[in-house]
């Protein structure tokens, strides 16, 4: 525990103040494929920013080549992962992206403990002072978010909170590249504000209101625009409500909902009927969880979660919105 508290020192002394501004927008771009932006990022961004040396280069160029082509869908198997894995950290590679590429196939960072947060906090700061794309500096930023948050008494730590904020400032740069896939972009903005940030409301909606006019101008003719849109104004609406029992809330909590469900409503029947998502279904259940138009339509939108992927709806607890006493009190108008 003093090795992690001496390198949360470090980090908080020597980054907070380092941070440059994110450069000004550029006239949006062609969006990349997503096959595109993966080959650009890894074996490209070892040639310009990464820690060479001979006695790991191959090793390193196989491996980052290895993931840049599964992620391109180019059909690499399990088998050839965990050869190009087992080669490279037999030559112990120095380079921050081959570091935590090995971390992201070797540790899960919500079950970190001390070592293995060490780890992530390390990889993350030099990743952060290197070249390497902002893809990889936002990332890290927030695995070591969540390895700080799975260290039993550090729980709520000012390590996790820095982590966070810096998090969210390096998606804020990130989202400024227009060239982003969509699919990247979203996969990056969805989980982060609405799993890891869930329960920081502040920060998730400071985080919403900064990059909202970049994915607006990037993003905004994409369903996956709408779907991150209407998310936000989901969680907005219980903000406003409070998490409390539905007897304890006012009437100007009740008012905050009812508005900010309709804009969250609109956003995501518009996103829905642009492209059909899981995520879509889960969230209209909770539109209709607060403002709802009666048990059909709950159970309309938990059917159409259910036909894209049982599996997940069932783990997201979905089926919860069709209890009837569920609310304990009226829903808004």
């Amino acid at each position: 525990m003093k090795a992690l508290v001496t390198v949360l020192l470090i980090v908080l002394a020597a980054g907070c103040s380092k941070r440059e501004k994110a450069s000004e927008p550029t006239k949006p771009a062609q969006r990349l494929t997503e096959a595109e932006f993966f080959q650009r990022i890894y074996l490209p961004g070892y040639e310009e920013a990464g820690v060479k040396d001979p006695k790991w280069d191959r090793e390193a160029r196989a491996f980052l080549g290895t993931l840049a082509e599964r992620q391109a869908g180019k059909g690499v198997n399990a088998e050839q992962l965990k050869v190009a894995l087992k080669d490279v950290q037999s030559v112990d590679c120095k380079d921050p992206l081959v570091r935590y590429m090995i971390l992201r196939n070797t540790k899960d960072p919500h079950y970190a403990g001390v070592d293995g947060t060490n780890d992530w906090v390390q990889v993350a700061m030099e990743l952060d002072a290197s070249g390497y794309h902002l893809y990889w500096k936002f990332f890290s930023f927030a695995r070591a978010a969540q390895a700080l948050k799975s260290v039993p008494a550090e729980t709520n730590s000012p390590g996790v909170v820095w982590f966070r904020n810096e998090a969210s400032f390096r998606l804020h740069d990130l989202v400024q590249d227009k060239t982003l896939p969509t699919e990247v972009m979203f996969d990056s903005v969805y989980p982060w504000l609405n799993k890891d940030l869930a329960r920081v409301p502040k920060l998730r909606w400071a985080t919403w209101e900064r990059i909202e006019p970049s994915l607006t101008n990037g993003w905004g003719d994409t369903a996956e625009f709408q779907l991150l849109r209407g998310a936000a104004y989901v969680s907005y609406a219980w903000d406003g409500r409070g998490r409390d029992w539905a007897s304890t809330v006012t009437e100007e909590g009740w008012k905050l909902m009812g508005e900010r469900l309709k804009i969250a409503r609109e956003c995501l029947e518009r996103s829905w009927t642009m492209k059909p998502r899981l995520e879509t279904a889960i969230e209209m259940q909770s539109v209709e969880l607060g403002a709802s138009q009666g048990r059909e339509e709950m159970e309309r939108w938990y059917k159409n979660a259910m036909e894209i992927d049982a599996a997940k709806t069932r783990r997201n607890n979905c089926a919860r919105v069709l209890l009837p006493d569920f609310r304990r009190r009226r829903t808004v108008p």
